[in-house]
């Protein structure tokens, strides 16, 4: 576990020169989630680039999500997912599996790019194959990943706007200079230290302009990390 968190942190390091601006109503016309400016609502970080880049979904909607992704699963099972021979284009909302098990893990995302095909197997392989790599858009999560293309799948219509996609754009408001870290260290202080797991925070709309909005976070716990922009 420490392993993948480890992984994701350098993961999330390497995006940072290619991550694409996927902006709030910038999505097609499919619906998107957005923050109430009146009052604190809970969420959580799902992905942080910077603390002036990072994103997040409101706790309330977890429920919602969580069960579209298990008919997602369902659906890719049912399926025969994957399809060797899909071929999304770039812009296409698709699915994307980001877990080994079998029917586990698919999420909605959108593809960025086509960064072009990857001799995969090994040399003892009786002929080679070639996989297509893409560059995704999770957008339930806010994190963009570099994937093969036996990781995607078609995304039925019913999906697509079945919830409104979950990841929300935001700012750190009062942020200062944390260094060349600094949204790594804003990542880890939003999860819990034992399990890893996100830790619910209470965030407070400052201002929005076309999706992005400027946040204060606070974590309220007892002995917990009060506000994350000092």
């Amino acid at each position: 576990e420490r392993k993948e968190r480890q992984e994701g942190k350098e993961g999330r390091k390497e995006r940072k020169q290619g991550m694409k601006e996927i902006m709030a109503g910038e999505e097609g016309g499919q619906r998107q989630a957005f923050l109430s400016r009146a009052g604190k609502v809970a969420v959580y970080m799902t992905e942080c680039i910077s603390p002036e880049h990072f994103f997040v979904t409101k706790v309330g909607d977890v429920n919602s999500r969580l069960k579209m992704e298990s008919e997602l699963g369902a659906w890719a099972l049912e399926k025969g997912y994957p399809v060797y021979t899909f071929n999304p284009s770039v812009g296409q909302v698709v699915m994307v599996q980001l877990e080994e098990e079998e029917g586990e893990g698919w999420q909605r995302a959108r593809v960025l790019a086509k960064l072009g095909a990857k001799q995969i197997g090994s040399a003892g392989d009786e002929a080679p194959r070639v996989e297509e790599k893409f560059s995704v858009f999770c957008l339930d999560s806010g994190e963009t990943l570099d994937v093969g293309g036996s990781k995607l799948g078609a995304c039925p219509p019913s999906f697509v706007t079945k919830i409104p996609f979950q990841a929300v754009r935001c700012s750190l408001a009062g942020w200062t200079d944390w260094g060349k870290n600094a949204g790594d260290e804003l990542f880890e202080i939003t999860r819990d230290n034992a399990t890893d797991q996100p830790l619910p925070l209470w965030c407070q709309v400052i201002d929005a302009d076309r999706g992005l909005y400027r946040v204060t976070l606070d974590d309220d716990r007892v002995g917990g990390v009060g506000d994350l922009g000092d």
